[in-house]
């Protein structure tokens, strides 16, 4: 029986999960059976990834930001607005020029990942305990990015402590933060906040800030 895994690290309520379930479909027929492990399920993103590499796991849905251990220049992404509006990005990632690029890229670097298609949730915003306003209110916070140098590297310029790594799953992010403390870049929407914040503590992470700071790529692998 050829059964096809396809994991990724947030809830059942994410999109992911609706892409996971879009792949899926697409795959009925010609698969005898596709299964989804959610929230992390098969491990974090780079973990995930690196199962792909080594024929441990079919199909991972991953941030490119995650991506940079195996493909550096993915980190480009990491970037903050680098896309005029919501318009601009879209139209860039459903380029077949761009998606062209990418996946000769990738296959450049990992000759055993291939790119089966491109997603985005949307921008991140910020979960904080505390409002920011502006980038003075970030000297001294620890922020929590993604394993990114680049990442890192914009959150430093702007005077923030940076602590990266890959949380293990939506659930985890919200305890990260109470680890580390102060602010955390956080998925996408208000209905996200809204969401976490119901189901864990809501004392850990009181402010929402609307920044759009980053257009969110994803790839399934």
């Amino acid at each position: 029986m050829t059964i096809l895994r396809i994991g990724h690290d947030q809830t059942v309520h994410d999109a992911y999960h609706f892409a996971a379930t879009l792949l899926k479909e697409h795959l009925a027929g010609s698969i005898e059976e596709v299964r989804i492990v959610p929230d992390a399920g098969l491990g974090t993103e780079p973990e995930m990834l690196r199962k792909v590499i080594a024929g441990d796991l079919e199909v991972a849905i991953v941030t490119v930001a995650n991506a940079t251990g195996v493909i550096p220049e993915l980190g480009f992404f990491s970037l903050p607005y680098l896309f005029a509006d919501a318009r601009h990005f879209e139209r860039s990632i459903s380029s077949p020029v761009f998606v062209q690029r990418l996946r000769a890229l990738v296959e450049r670097r990992c000759k055993d990942l291939e790119v089966i298609a491109i997603i985005t949730p949307g921008v991140r915003n910020l979960y904080s305990v505390r409002p920011v306003e502006s980038l003075d209110d970030l000297g001294r916070m620890r922020v929590r990015v993604m394993a990114s140098a680049i990442d890192s590297d914009v959150w430093r310029s702007w005077g923030a402590e940076v602590i990266a790594y890959a949380v293990k799953s939506a659930r985890t992010a919200l305890q990260a933060l109470e680890k580390c403390g102060n602010v955390k870049i956080t998925r996408p929407n208000t209905e996200a906040f809204k969401l976490r914040s119901a189901r864990m503590r809501r004392d850990v992470a009181l402010c929402l800030g609307m920044t759009d700071l980053l257009d969110f790529l994803g790839a399934s692998a």
